[in-house]
């Protein structure tokens, strides 16, 4: 830093602004490569700008690499062409950001390159960036400092030769860097590697691209994208601790959302058939690879319908997403690799626990219950009936849905704003949606009785489950001047890209992970 601030101070003295208003450019790098062959034909100057990524001199002569938002490209410098300003490039670091104009042209060895014929500094970079090769291999530095981990932009790459797994930035030439003899340390060098991970920015420009194929998904279906509180005096609609707040003006304690769902079915009340929300939700828990305090749902609610049709809703969008993301319909996920291709299994909740415990999960007494979850080293102190019956079956059933898999007919004790099943009143019209282990979707038929929702609400309050404080008096009252049959449905956004990206943690696919203060 201080060798740089030296440089700064050199520049400032030789009146050059080391921090301009703007730059005219003309041409992205990847407009320049796309557009090469008329460019270079019509001779035409170019103007173009990014951050200085590598320097090579040789004596009156300078290549370096320059990257832009999407591309990377060479730029060539020659003291009889810039005069005395060809010395101002000695107080250029990596990291530097700086606008050139020039012609282009291609070296012998076939790389497209600008042929500097004026340049200019547009912001001095005072700290080094990551090292070339490693990248960020610290994960807590990439997650506190995202804009590290997006300029370095590292990516995972193998040897086909030896095997060896290695993260470099992809700035020319790469070799394997394995040592092949730790005696002479000769390594691999071998350039026969391929790209077995996508970098930072790849991650989060096709995350965008997932959410816009969601946004035109349900638009183009007849969905009406609303907003709804994120700030709520009762907070509701799922099983969660909430994060609490205090609202000056209005003098009472409020709560950020833990779900939208009661407030897009008084829309539903209010008249519209088709409503959806792309929104953050919190809750006030833990954090581990599945889970982080702030994050993105959707939910949406159709008018008669119910839970088959939200299945089958689900499976048009898993299909629609991954045939817009990918040349087929197979994704991988952490070694795992399979189809998302319609009809997706079923499998019933209460048959398939019922039987991997050997009893009948809906007839057992609460201390069988305990016994049972104390066998498969389950915490039952202070928590609800259905929290324990859940955890068993995430622990003995669910991770081992690899497949696309819907879930179906839970029992009506954890789902208290389900619609009893029709068959069966002991159970309610509820799936979710299970691949490679991860819930990815929850979806109800959902209950519109104003009397059997109050009567759940109530049950909630007495076993103390999180997710309800207080009854929410406005919903019922709501749900008593009516609500058609009604399908609903969530999807947790981050956990989606998590499996379509192939990204092993949550925190690789949001920008800025929620970590403890430093």
């Amino acid at each position: 830093m201080e060798e740089r601030l030296k440089k700064l101070k050199r520049l400032r003295d030789l009146q050059v602004n080391p921090y301009p208003y703007g730059f005219d450019r003309t041409h992205t790098f990847a407009e320049i490569k796309a557009n090469f062959e008329e460019l270079s034909q019509k001779q035409t100057i170019v103007k173009t700008a990014g951050r200085v990524i590598a320097i090579r001199g040789h004596g009156k002569t300078i290549f370096s690499t320059l990257n832009d938002e999407n591309d990377k490209i060479q730029i060539y410098l020659r003291q009889q062409d810039l005069g005395e300003n060809f010395s101002l490039f000695e107080n250029f670091d990596i990291g530097d950001f700086i606008g050139v104009e020039g012609q282009v042209f291609k070296t012998k060895t076939g790389e497209i390159t600008i042929f500097v014929k004026n340049f200019v500094l547009l912001a001095k970079s005072l700290r080094p960036l990551p090292e070339k090769w490693h990248g960020l291999e610290d994960i807590e530095i990439r997650y506190r400092k995202r804009y590290l981990d997006l300029i370095a932009d590292t990516v995972i790459f193998k040897c086909n030769d030896c095997g060896h797994e290695f993260a470099c930035v992809e700035v020319g030439e790469i070799r394997c860097p394995a040592i092949k003899d730790k005696t002479t340390d000769e390594r691999c060098g071998s350039k026969n590697i391929r790209k077995i991970s996508m970098s930072p920015r790849e991650v989060f420009k096709m995350r965008s691209k997932i959410i816009s194929l969601l946004r035109d998904f349900f638009n183009n279906r007849g969905f009406l994208e609303v907003e709804t509180p994120v700030l709520q005096p009762i907070y509701g609609g799922a099983s969660a601790r909430p994060f609490k707040t205090y609202y000056n003006a209005l003098d009472q304690e409020m709560y950020l959302r833990i779900a939208d769902e009661l407030y897009l079915k008084r829309l539903i009340v209010g008249g519209y058939e088709k409503v959806w929300e792309l929104c953050k939700d919190f809750r006030n828990e833990g954090l581990d690879r599945f889970h982080n305090p702030e994050f993105t749902m959707i939910e949406a609610y159709q008018a008669y319908t119910d839970y088959n049709g939200m299945m089958e809703l689900v499976e048009e969008l898993m299909e629609y997403l991954v045939r817009n993301l990918y040349s087929d319909y197979r994704i991988s996920f952490q070694g795992e690799s399979v189809e998302i291709k319609r009809p997706f299994t079923r499998i019933k909740y209460t048959e398939v626990l019922s039987e991997k415990l050997g009893v009948d999960i809906l007839k057992i007494s609460e201390k069988e219950l305990n016994d049972l979850c104390t066998r498969y080293g389950i915490k039952t102190e202070g928590q609800a009936i259905g929290y324990k019956i859940d955890k068993l079956f995430s622990e003995l059933v669910q991770r081992d849905l690899i497949e696309p898999t819907f879930v179906i007919d839970y029992p009506k004790i954890i789902s208290p704003l389900a619609k009893e099943h029709r068959n069966n009143p002991s159970l309610v019209e509820r799936f979710e949606l299970v691949i490679f282990g991860l819930e990815i979707a929850n979806a109800f038929s959902e209950l519109n009785n104003p009397i059997e929702q109050r009567k759940r609400f109530e049950e909630q309050l007495a076993y103390k489950e999180e997710g309800i404080a207080e009854i929410d008096e406005d919903f019922l009252e709501a749900l008593e001047y009516g609500m058609p049959p009604t399908g609903g449905l969530g999807i947790g956004v981050d956990r989606l890209c998590m499996i379509l990206l192939n990204q092993s943690s949550i925190r690789d696919v949001i920008l800025f992970p929620q970590l403890r203060r430093v």
